[in-house]
């Protein structure tokens, strides 16, 4: 799942396991899990997402009980797929290795304008 909406607050996150970065808020029990892998790419398309994250913001969305029972259940039979989900953290680069990254790329640049201009 690449992309998800947080059950509470109604932001984008990157999977329904994800810890909110908007409201922190992150579900722990079968239900609010449930409720979080509904409303991610896996379940529902792109333009019903955006509906959904704008009903949350606005206090008026609801979640419709015989749509998130059978994703309940899945997760009842699976509880490996529940303890990934509890313990779902998203991938991202350390902080030193972005900027030595972003470093590299901006002297590369610099180099190869260097070159291109020392030619003419």
């Amino acid at each position: 799942m690449s992309l998800a909406i947080c059950i509470k607050c109604g932001a984008r996150k990157t999977s329904a396991g994800a810890l909110c970065d908007v409201c922190g808020f992150r579900g722990v029990d079968i239900e609010d899990l449930a409720r979080s892998m509904f409303l991610t790419d896996h379940y529902q398309q792109p333009r019903e997402l955006k509906a959904a994250s704008r009903q949350i913001q606005a206090g008026k969305f609801t979640f419709d009980d015989q749509k998130i029972a059978p994703i309940v259940k899945e997760l009842q039979q699976e509880p490996a797929l529940v303890e990934r989900l509890r313990r779902s953290r998203p991938f991202t680069l350390p902080l030193l290795i972005r900027v030595l990254l972003i470093a590299l790329l901006i002297t590369w640049l610099i180099l190869k304008l260097w070159r291109a201009l020392s030619e003419r």
